[in-house]
C-alpha cells in the first residue's frame, strides 16, 4: 500500500505543476487584458476631453479668441499640452521672449 500511495504522491506532482502553470498562464492573460482595457479607456477618456475641448473652442468668437492670444487652429496643440501629450513649448518662447533684451 505504500508503494501504490508513493507512486500516486509523485504523479500528481507533474498534474499540480501544469494547474499551477495554466493557472499563472490564465492571471497573466487576464492582467493583459485589464491592461489594454485601461488603456482602451484612457484613449476614449482623452477623445472625449479633446472634443469637449474642441467644441468649446469652437463657441468662442474670433475676438474673443483673439484677447486670450490664440487662433482658432492652434486648439489641438493647446489641447495636446494641456494633456501633456507633447512637449510644452508656448511657456518656454514666453520666457525667452521676455527674457531677451
Amino acid at each position: 500500500m505504500k508503494t501504490h500511495a508513493n507512486t500516486l504522491r509523485h504523479a500528481s506532482r507533474p498534474l499540480a505543476a501544469a494547474a499551477a502553470a495554466a493557472a499563472a498562464a490564465a492571471a497573466s492573460g487576464l492582467a493583459k487584458l485589464r491592461a489594454a482595457l485601461r488603456s482602451l479607456f484612457a484613449r476614449i477618456a482623452r477623445r472625449c476631453r479633446q472634443v469637449r475641448a474642441q467644441a468649446e473652442i469652437d463657441g468662442l468668437d474670433d475676438d474673443a479668441l483673439r484677447d486670450i492670444g490664440m487662433h482658432r487652429s492652434e486648439a489641438a496643440s493647446y489641447w495636446a499640452e494641456s494633456e501633456r501629450l507633447v512637449e510644452q513649448t508656448r511657456m518656454r518662447l514666453l520666457q525667452r521672449m521676455h527674457a531677451s533684451p
